[in-house]
């Protein structure tokens, strides 16, 4: 009786509505988003901007955090809460519901606040390792005669898979310097590679002759 509103958030305590007086309330303003770059960046210039004290005074006090699914990877805490050890998954299973931890591109606060409390906090903090594939099946080697790709992996959930070179044979190792990807190939004795972050502007099949590709090998400092 006397309340103005059935939602709960606005509904007068018991305290002043039996003194029939103005119930003030405090408001926390949280804002959530999925951790696109734009958004990231927003979310780094709000938090930079607050702790230098230059945020707007109506964004000092706002709270701005990323969706939980970037914040804390689901997929990785599904699988510890259906495939870890017995003792951890009882404990997990208490702690979280099968529904919270699948991994949903949403937004949704209540799920931040059930992933941040102390006692899983205090559970995960014992758990040493964690074994997760992130590239997913359909990359995989099932054969070991087939052939090999070679793949950038942009680690997000799900991770954003590039395949950068198809049909490697018997490939062993791989490099990456100055933005170049080289992957080794000894059963047909070469290197092959690619562009990641830069052009390669060194055209092999240019070099016709022995003297070019001495000449080059020692302007790059490797003869």
């Amino acid at each position: 009786m006397g309340q103005t509103s059935h939602i709960p958030a606005l509904c007068a305590c018991t305290r002043c509505l039996n003194s029939g007086s103005k119930c003030e309330k405090v408001v926390v303003v949280v804002v959530t988003t999925d951790c696109e770059e734009s958004n990231k960046q927003a979310l780094t210039q709000l938090h930079d901007d607050a702790a230098k004290e230059d945020a707007p005074p109506d964004l000092y006090f706002l709270a701005a955090m990323p969706d939980v699914g970037t914040r804390s990877t689901l997929a990785i805490l599904y699988n510890l809460r259906r495939e870890g050890e017995p003792e951890l998954r009882m404990k997990l299973k208490k702690l979280l519901t099968e529904e919270s931890v699948r991994n949903k591109d949403r937004m949704a606060v209540d799920r931040i606040l059930l992933l941040t409390t102390p006692e899983l906090l205090d559970v995960l903090k014992s758990v040493d390792r964690v074994v997760y594939t992130i590239v997913p099946e359909k990359y995989r080697m099932w054969l070991k005669q087939s052939p090999c790709k070679l793949l950038l992996v942009r680690l997000h959930s799900p991770a954003d898979v590039t395949v950068l070179v198809e049909d490697l044979q018997n490939a062993k190792s791989v490099a990456f310097t100055n933005g170049v990807a080289y992957c080794t190939e000894p059963s047909s004795k070469r290197i092959r590679f690619a562009a990641v972050e830069r052009n390669v502007k060194l055209k092999v099949s240019t070099l016709k002759k022995k003297a070019d590709l001495q000449a080059k090998l020692q302007e790059f400092h490797l003869s």
